[in-house]
């Protein structure tokens, strides 16, 4: 079952590299995280230091099963969470995988929305494409420098 909390499992991203002949070769690039959860638990680990120990336990508390249509590694997460009932129906196993999928995204959410004003993050999210776009928007963003309201 695809849908909006799975990446695909199996499709890796390749770039080029140069090589010292002066040609080009194919390379494997890291793989990306294959849910919503994994890219949002690990954007907040980086950006956001007073949650990862949180986010370290979020991880070890709710485990959530590989995909369906992968047997093998289905097969071992059973052997490593004998206790956990897991389903012999597809339909079944989707939606209690789905089900922790969104229990994890709920548990971020609620935790960035307490973050105190110091430790939350915020964005200035400028618009345009055009040459008076980009000089209206530097304005703005030198004027709040001058005001002492940019931090970084």
């Amino acid at each position: 079952m695809g849908g909006r909390h799975d990446r695909s499992s199996t499709a890796r991203a390749r770039s080029t590299a140069p090589v010292p002949d002066g040609s080009e070769r194919q390379t494997p690039a890291q793989p990306w995280p294959r849910r919503d959860d994994e890219v949002l638990i690990a954007e907040a680990m980086a950006l956001l230091p007073p949650l990862r120990p949180r986010l370290q336990a979020l991880i070890r508390r709710i485990e959530v099963p590989p995909p369906w249509d992968d047997e093998a590694q289905r097969q071992r997460w059973k052997q490593d969470h004998p206790r956990v009932p897991v389903s012999s129906d597809w339909a079944t196993y989707e939606r209690w995988r789905k089900a922790l999928i969104d229990a994890r995204l709920k548990w971020l959410r609620a935790w960035i929305h307490r973050l105190g004003d110091e430790e939350a993050p915020a964005a200035l999210c400028l618009s345009g494409g055009g040459i008076r776009s980009a000089t209206f928007s530097l304005g703005v963003i030198q004027g709040l420098a001058a005001k002492g309201v940019m931090r970084d």
